[in-house]
């Protein structure tokens, strides 16, 4: 027999919160600097995506990673 949770129960913490925020942010960090130094081609429709822009985006992702891990500690 299934007991309904409590309200407590289903929150998510902060901390779980900026745990999984941190590790999807540093998967897309690693995403983006693989394809840059890949230097693999992706293009949205017609328009090719240049590798700089990886390089802007992987650091960026890696900061917001970076922050949701240390967030978790306070």
């Amino acid at each position: 027999m299934l007991v309904p949770a409590t309200a407590a129960e289903d929150a998510m913490t902060a901390r779980t919160f900026s745990t999984i925020a941190g590790v999807i942010f540093m998967l897309l960090a690693v995403a983006q600097l693989t394809r840059a130094l890949s230097g693999w081609d992706v293009a949205i429709g017609a328009t090719h995506v240049p590798i700089w822009a990886s390089y802007v985006i992987g650091l960026v992702a890696a900061t917001l990673g970076w922050l949701g891990f240390t967030a978790r500690t306070r």
